[in-house]
C-alpha cells in the first residue's frame, strides 16, 4: 500500500527528489523513505547502465553498493544475514560491488 501511495503523490514520469521533497508533508516517514529509494534507484540504474557501457566497473560497483545501502536503510527489505553476505562479497578480491536481489526480507 505504501508504494501505491507514493505513486499517487508523485505523478508524472521520472519523479525527482524535488517532487518528493514537495510531497514530503503528504507522506508518512516510512513511505517517504521508500519513495526516496525509488527516486534514487532510478537514477543509479541509469548511471550504472552508462558505466557498464563504458566498462567502468568501479563506478558500477559503487552504485551497486549504494543501492544495497538504500534497500537496507530506505526501503527496509534487507536482513542481517543478507547484509553480512553483501559485506563478505564486497570484501572479496575482484568484486566491484554487490547488493541484495530478489524479493527482499530474506525471501519471506
Amino acid at each position: 500500500m505504501r508504494c501505491s501511495e507514493s505513486v499517487l503523490v508523485l505523478t508524472g514520469s521520472g519523479p525527482t527528489q524535488e517532487m518528493l521533497d514537495g510531497a514530503k508533508d503528504k507522506l508518512d516517514a516510512v513511505t517517504f523513505r521508500r519513495a526516496h529509494h525509488v527516486v534514487h534507484e532510478d537514477a543509479r540504474t541509469i548511471k550504472a547502465a552508462e558505466a557498464f557501457r563504458k566498462n567502468d566497473y568501479e563506478t558500477a560497483g559503487e552504485l551497486m553498493k549504494q543501492s544495497h545501502v538504500s534497500l537496507r536503510d530506505d526501503y527496509a527489505v534487507s536482513t542481517t544475514e543478507i547484509d553480512a553476505l553483501v559485506e563478505i562479497a564486497n570484501a572479496a578480491e575482484g568484486v566491484y560491488g554487490s547488493r541484495i536481489t530478489g524479493g527482499g526480507l530474506g525471501g519471506c
